[in-house]
């Protein structure tokens, strides 16, 4: 399950997304897509459609959020024992709580799941 990015809504089914011009590219890894009219995108790395944006029901992102220790953070991987958790620079310092600097102001955590509460999808619509 992917955790963040834009997806769109095309005939009921949630793919991957991204918009270009007035068309939005659906993207999936599964091999039935074709029977939809998918074709493997030149990278090789997955299925693509091109669609035009009126076709699609909902074009939007949507980011997996957890409370931690003080604050929500973004999840930005899940696997059986952990999340990582990621933020931008805050008011307070992400050092201290134990966070690594992974770019300019941005940081991250892995963590127990046992640590984190709340957890859900925030969406906000694209179009």
């Amino acid at each position: 399950m992917e955790l963040h990015g834009s997806f769109a809504i095309y005939k009921g089914n949630e793919y991957k997304a991204s918009k270009k011009k007035d068309n939005i590219i659906l993207y999936s890894k599964d091999k039935e897509t074709e029977k939809s009219g998918f074709t493997m995108n030149p990278t090789g790395t997955s299925y693509i459609n091109v669609v035009a944006k009126e076709d699609v029901e909902k074009y939007y992102t949507k980011r997996l959020i957890g409370y931690y220790k003080k604050d929500f953070f973004e999840i930005t991987e899940d696997d059986e024992e952990d999340y990582v958790i990621y933020s931008p620079e805050k008011n307070y310092s992400l050092l201290d709580m134990g966070f690594r600097q992974i770019g300019k102001g941005e940081y991250e955590k892995r963590v127990n799941k046992k640590e984190v509460q709340e957890v859900h999808f925030e969406y906000e619509s694209i179009l």
